[in-house]
């Protein structure tokens, strides 16, 4: 681009690009201001530029080129393969680690597995990274002997009756799972009994655990006006 007083100012990229086009004859057309900084120079000036700027871009490929290798590098590290045995074969009992990507046989494991689990699997050094959940307090396992009717209202939208004086008010049927704490004991404690029910911008104590006597469908209260504060 032009200065405001037709000057040239062009960035040290295309400064040096222009450079070696004069440098070569490809250009003619030199700007008068350039032309004069060329005179003042001399010619041993303009190839070490252009000669600098041929080394930064040699140095700028190599820098992608060593990243591109150890990119591939790494790359190359999995998926390739049971990690254990180095064989790339028998897929149907070849494991991949949803945490690494790390690839194993069920029968390369320490211990073996019989077959290939359902759902996600980890392999050792994930697992050892991950947290157990309020020290495995068996709640998964809990839940998982609910009755569907109990489980299945589980991430619904709904009306919940707070206590005196305070109606019914927008909540949310949390799965017992997904929490941490007071809320979590709270809901182990009365699991199969009592929903654990959070109820939107209450900010003191949200978490709390309801009857579904105390629990009405999003869309029947609004049938029965509760958004307009009606607390029959």
């Amino acid at each position: 681009m032009a200065s405001k007083n037709g000057s040239c100012c062009l960035s040290q990229q295309d400064r040096e690009k222009l450079l070696r086009e004069i440098q070569s004859g490809e250009r003619t057309d030199v700007p008068e201001s350039l032309q004069k900084e060329i005179d003042a120079l001399g010619s041993d000036a303009v190839t070490a530029a252009t000669s600098q700027g041929e080394m930064s871009t040699d140095k700028s490929i190599s820098a992608n080129a060593a990243k591109d290798h150890n990119d591939l590098a790494l790359l190359e590290s999995f998926g390739t393969g049971c990690l254990s045995c180095g064989e790339d074969d028998d897929h149907a009992n070849l494991l991949l680690c949803e945490g690494c990507n790390a690839e194993y046989h069920t029968y390369c494991l320490d211990p073996p597995l019989r077959a290939v689990p359902s759902g996600d699997w980890f392999c050792s050094t994930c697992k050892a990274e991950m947290v157990p959940l309020e020290d495995d307090d068996g709640l998964e396992q809990l839940v998982s002997a609910l009755s569907p009717t109990f489980t299945s209202r589980f991430g619904e939208v709904c009306w919940a009756q707070g206590g005196v004086g305070f109606g019914w008010w927008p909540a949310f049927i949390y799965d017992p799972r997904l929490v941490v704490g007071t809320a979590r004991k709270l809901a182990r404690q009365n699991l199969g009994k009592k929903h654990l029910v959070y109820f939107f911008e209450c900010h003191d104590a949200p978490f709390t655990v309801l009857t579904s006597s105390k629990i009405t469908k999003w869309e029947d209260g609004l049938t029965d006006d509760f958004h307009l504060g009606k607390s029959f």
